[in-house]
C-alpha cells in the first residue's frame, strides 16, 4: 500500500485492491482521513490497477482489515516523519508540517501481516500467491464478517399467499459501483 501527502495536505491511497461494492474506497479514505486529521473529501483512494502495490483478494471482510491496517501504518510513519505525531491533529496542522517537510510532500509504502499467516506471506503475495486467514483458524478467537440481509415479506391474511413487494430502483450513479434500490 502507497500513501502520500502533497503540501496542501491533500492525502492519497494507493493500493492494487478491488472494490465489489463493500465500500473499500470509503472505509480505506476513513482510516486515512481519521489518523491525518484531514476532512474525508481530502483523501483520494485509487484501487484495482495492477500497477499499484499488491493487496489480499476481496471477500470475507479481508480487503478492509488488510489495506486499513497497512494505511494506518502508513499515517503513522509519515505523522512519525513529520513529527505531529498524534491522531486527530486536524487539517490546519497537517498543512502547516507539510511546509516545514524538505520535498513538499511525503510518500510512504507499508505492508501488514494478519494474525495467523506465515512470515512468507507478503512475499507470496508478490508473487500472486494469496493467503487468508481468519475464520476459525486461530487458536484464540474466531474472526468472521457479519452481515445481514433484509427483505420484506408480506402473507394474506385468509390465503396466506406470500408476496415480495417489487422494488423501486434509483437511477445508478456515476461514482458507485451498484444500483440503490428503495
Amino acid at each position: 500500500m502507497r500513501h502520500g501527502v502533497t503540501a496542501d495536505a491533500k492525502v492519497r491511497v494507493e493500493t492494487a485492491a478491488h472494490e465489489i461494492g463493500t465500500g473499500a474506497h470509503t472505509v480505506i479514505g476513513q482510516a486515512a482521513a481519521t489518523r491525518l486529521g484531514v476532512p474525508l473529501q481530502d483523501v483520494t483512494v485509487a484501487l484495482g490497477d495492477s500497477l499499484l502495490p499488491p493487496a489480499p483478494v476481496a471477500g470475507g471482510s479481508n480487503t478492509t482489515a488488510s489495506v486499513t491496517n497497512a494505511v494506518l501504518k502508513a499515517c503513522d510513519a509519515i505523522l512519525g516523519k513529520l513529527a505531529v505525531g498524534r491522531m486527530g491533529l486536524g487539517p490546519q496542522d497537517l498543512q502547516a508540517a507539510m511546509k516545514e517537510a524538505p520535498s513538499g510532500a511525503i510518500e510512504e509504502y507499508a505492508e501488514w501481516i494478519p494474525d495467523g499467516l506465515p512470515g512468507s506471506a507478503l512475499k507470496d503475495l508478490y508473487r500472486g500467491k494469496v493467503a487468508i486467514t481468519g475464520g476459525t483458524r486461530l487458536k484464540d478467537r474466531v474472526q468472521f464478517a457479519f452481515g445481514a440481509e433484509f427483505v420484506e415479506v408480506r402473507v394474506h391474511a385468509r390465503t396466506r399467499e406470500i408476496r415480495v413487494p417489487a422494488r423501486r430502483c434509483l437511477r445508478r450513479r456515476p461514482h458507485r459501483q451498484h444500483t440503490h434500490c428503495a
